[in-house]
């Protein structure tokens, strides 16, 4: 058996480049860290359409750049008219539209996840959560669920306390869900500032 001699400059150029490759790994690895507080614009995406969401805006809209009546402009203004298969919902992702084939957003220091809420004539039924994607490869590290809640006409603060829970790997950062059952007419509400804190 023979073996191949390598120069040390060919030694050295292989030690550079594989510090290379680790100092880029290490980088990426740190951008997926984010660390709270922050708000999820930006971090996570409104792409996770479910239930009769699938359909499209047949008996969704959905429009995140509303600007009457926000808590802060714009916001979030969300209908909801039953269709097929009687509930509806929609994620904030990342990324953009992944239900867990790829790695979630490992969020530091986060205690609760606030938001703010309204109905357009108060006593629409929504629950709200964080995490829950799970039928892939990757899957949320945490799942913690509010509600239903009965909305109100004017804005109020909510929140979902994470202390305990495993935010190391977020897919689906936040959800709403609402269903036929609580909302037999359909419902229109609006959600501003969704925050880890």
């Amino acid at each position: 058996m023979t073996t191949t001699a390598r120069s040390p400059v060919t030694l050295l150029l292989l030690a550079v480049i594989l510090g290379s490759c680790q100092l880029n790994l290490s980088a990426q690895a740190r951008s997926q860290i984010t660390q709270a507080p922050f708000c999820i614009d930006g971090y996570f995406y409104p792409s996770g359409w479910m239930g009769d969401a699938d359909y499209g805006t047949k008996y969704v809209q959905f429009n995140d750049q509303w600007k009457a009546n926000c808590h802060s402009i714009p916001c979030v203004k969300v209908t909801y008219l039953p269709g097929p298969k009687s509930w509806a919902g929609v994620y904030w992702q990342f990324p953009d539209g992944n239900w867990g084939d790829q790695a979630g957003r490992n969020i530091a220091g986060a205690r609760k996840l606030v938001f703010w809420a309204r109905g357009e004539r108060g006593g629409e039924l929504v629950t709200f959560k964080v995490g829950g994607v799970n039928q892939k490869r990757y899957r949320d590290s945490l799942e913690r669920v509010l509600g239903p809640v009965a909305l109100k006409t004017e804005w109020q603060a909510y929140e979902i306390d994470l202390v305990g829970t495993d935010t190391s790997s977020v897919i689906g950062a936040f959800a709403w869900v609402a269903s036929a059952t609580g909302n037999p007419e359909g419902l229109t509400f609006y959600l501003d500032d969704i925050c880890f804190k």
